[in-house]
């Protein structure tokens, strides 16, 4: 029998792993302890680290660094006494392949030989599945739910819960609405991941805004697009520039949007110097029942040779008390 003599170590990095270790190993191991490593290892075998990349929300890469040092550890103990093992110590192991290991109370059948094989790792093994973190454990850029930007960018309405998946970078079938509902009313809300603890806050955020009565409301992305720039919102960069170009205001709207809101807080500063006046110079008291306040503007205004009616000034009276702090009250005369 051949002797496997002065074996090398095989430390898996990081690379390989991205790549791949299949043919790594081909190379290295013949075809009767690739075939027990692939036995052992099962899915493990071929496992990858993903590439994660920070989007929207919390960002942890160190989640998959961990759990890729454990795989890694996994994986060269089991290379290594399969390269250290001699030839004759295989074939034994191959013999007892197909016994099955014992049950609790029974008594272990196998050659003594190949129960180390058998055992190697086993702990570390199960580690491995109970500590697969979720996919969006490091954050929500993981390659294999990056959502379909193009696609999405092209509807004419959106849910708040596709909006609050697209605006992290993820496809909304990962957390649909009524997954998103769930999920918030969860009283194990506090041990979740951070990540979905973000989703879950940035769903309430939009459905706040969106659909504060519970009536599961469209949202346009004209809509939607607004409320992003009024309060900086932040979206995934690929879904909003997307968004923009297929649904965002031209020019000259903008610009007239612009100049309303810029009216209407011109309007609003004047109605508060306006009633400012009215309740320092005449005695207005808001909310006053039949004031004659009113109507005395009414007089001073005709007096000038201009005219206004008494609706109007009440209008504007109110528009600008209504700025005024609940706890003001008027002084003494």
């Amino acid at each position: 029998m051949k002797l496997k003599m002065a074996p090398l170590r095989i430390t898996l990095q990081r690379e390989d792993l991205v790549l791949g270790v299949d043919n790594q190993l081909d190379q290295m191991l013949d075809a009767d302890r690739m075939g027990l490593l692939r036995e052992k290892l099962g899915k493990w075998l071929s496992w990858q680290q993903p590439a994660i990349v920070q989007t929207i929300g919390p960002f942890d890469p160190d989640v998959w660094d961990r759990f890729a040092k454990l795989h890694r550890s996994v994986v060269d103990t089991c290379v290594e006494w399969l390269q250290s093992s001699a030839d004759d110590r295989i074939a034994v192991v191959l013999r007892n392949r197909n016994v099955r290991s014992p049950g609790i109370g029974q008594t272990d059948q196998r050659d003594p030989e190949a129960r180390e094989w058998f055992n190697l790792g086993e702990g570390k093994l199960a580690d491995l599945n109970r500590m697969l973190p979720p996919w969006y454990a490091g954050g929500f850029g993981h390659p294999d739910h990056v959502a379909d930007f193009e696609y999405w960018a092209r509807m004419s309405q959106f849910s708040v819960g596709e909006l609050t998946c697209l605006s992290v970078g993820i496809e909304p079938k990962e957390y649909p609405d009524p997954k998103l509902k769930e999920l918030s009313k969860s009283s194990d809300r506090p041990k979740f991941w951070k990540p979905q603890q973000f989703i879950l806050l940035r769903y309430e955020q939009l459905k706040r805004k969106f659909d504060r009565h519970g009536h599961d409301r469209s949202v346009s992305p004209n809509d939607f697009l607004e409320w992003v720039d009024q309060f900086e919102f932040p979206v995934h960069p690929e879904f909003l520039d997307l968004l923009r170009r297929f649904h965002g205001l031209r020019d000259e709207a903008k610009a007239s949007i612009k100049v309303l809101k810029t009216d209407r807080r011109e309007i609003d500063s004047i109605a508060m110097l306006f009633t400012a006046m009215a309740i320092d110079q005449l005695g207005y008291v808001p909310g006053a029942p039949r004031s004659p306040i009113p109507k005395e503007i009414g007089e001073i205004v005709a007096s000038l040779g201009m005219s206004i009616s008494e609706d109007t000034i009440r209008k504007y009276l109110r528009k600008g008390a209504g700025f005024i702090s609940p706890d003001w009250k008027p002084e003494k005369r």
